[in-house]
């Protein structure tokens, strides 16, 4: 039997009825979205087809209207507004998926020496030596965030669409035992205070949250969402010391002075504690800390972007452009589109297997670099000024 994965792009809010991951986590409903794949239909048909009673499929389709993730045309008939990609689809895209990695690879080592001039310019990098940013700079800005906003203004690919509930997402499927999302170098998680981001990115453990603010964050307001302005206030301490520590060392009593401004005694002893499990701070002889991950300024995350925007327009003038003629020719063929999903839709999951893709061959050739945590999952952390 299919299993599926998913995957979001943009904001799922909650835990609950307008949350896809909620919504899809049900085995049967899982069943009902693999059958609708095929074509769309009624929900007698869909009872027939699943060997299922009739009032318990249209419950589970109503959850899937009620997040947006299904819709019944004027026929009668169920179709999914989500992009789904089972083993046929795949199997046809692969051919100009592989062709895209490609391409992407071939751009980012033609940019290896302005690669290097970004990090070399990076201010935090006169702390300490921070291999990571390699990746931060191409995988997570280049490639995914500001990749997304310009293939967005060139009017290739959704990032997002208003979701009912007051969420903002694209939210895709496809066959897990063909492509495991969490395997990808895709997912980018971030939380943000009143004056600064605290940003992962990297693939994903199956077993828990990644050890970094923003997953941990995110993970205990799901369960606690009381301790909100208490969180904020740790990772705001948090964000204002890692800038300290980005210009220079600092004694660990200063360094504990500094968190006292927002918390008490135990509470900053506490937190630095927890900052140097995660690693954001490294203890040295003499009761002196130092930063342990990449601290941005506005000025190092402008200088990104802009190779970012000008790296993108490359890949989209050399590349995509080129081959976006076939890559629609083929879409037409597969499940998505015959549900109505448009390409620049479908475009959003497409392009993040394509530059994770080409994110773990450079990681594989030793161009970028990340560290495996004790899960066996890869990614770095960073914080930057908001």
């Amino acid at each position: 039997m299919v299993e599926l994965d998913f995957a979001l792009c943009g904001f799922s809010g909650p835990y609950d009825e307008y949350n896809p991951y909620y919504v899809t986590q049900h085995p049967e409903r899982q069943r009902i979205i693999i059958a609708l794949h095929e074509e769309p239909q009624t929900i007698s048909e869909l009872a027939t087809k699943l060997n299922m009673d009739e009032h318990i499929v249209r419950q589970h389709v109503d959850a899937l209207l009620r997040c947006g993730l299904a819709r019944i045309g004027n026929d009668g008939k169920v179709r999914l507004t989500f992009t789904v990609l089972l083993g046929q689809d795949l199997k046809k895209l692969e051919p100009v998926m592989n062709s895209l990695t490609k391409d992407l690879v071939e751009i980012a080592r033609e940019n290896i020496n302005n690669l290097k001039n970004i990090v070399k310019n990076i201010k935090c990098t006169q702390q300490g030596n921070f291999p990571e940013l390699n990746y931060i700079i191409l995988v997570a800005y280049t490639f995914d965030f500001e990749g997304l906003n310009v293939l967005s203004s060139e009017g290739y690919l959704v990032v997002t669409r208003e979701m009912p509930g007051n969420r903002r997402y694209v939210f895709s499927a496809v066959d897990k035992s063909i492509i495991n999302l969490k395997s990808l170098f895709k997912w980018g998680h971030s939380y943000s205070t009143r004056n600064y981001e605290f940003f992962t990115h990297g693939n994903v453990s199956e077993y828990s949250p990644r050890l970094a603010f923003p997953d941990l964050a995110t993970y205990v307001l799901l369960t606690q969402s009381d301790l909100g302005n208490y969180i904020d206030t740790i990772l705001e301490a948090s964000g204002k010391l890692l800038e300290n520590l980005a210009s220079c060392e600092l004694k660990l009593n200063d360094a504990i002075s500094e968190l006292e401004k927002y918390l008490r005694k135990e509470e900053a002893i506490l937190l630095l504690q927890f900052l140097a499990s995660m690693g954001y701070v490294i203890y040295y002889p003499g009761k002196i800390l130092r930063l342990g991950r990449p601290f941005l300024y506005k000025e190092d995350v402008e200088l990104i972007l802009s190779f970012a925007r000008n790296f993108i327009k490359k890949f989209i003038e050399c590349s995509l452009s080129k081959r976006w003629s076939t890559l629609k020719e083929v879409y037409m063929t597969t499940g998505p589109a015959r549900h109505g999903v448009p390409i620049e839709e479908a475009f959003n999951i497409i392009y993040h297997i394509v530059f994770s893709r080409a994110a773990l061959f450079l990681l594989e050739e030793g161009f970028l670099y990340l560290e495996y945590d004790r899960n066996g999952a890869r990614y770095c952390a960073w914080v930057s000024v908001k």
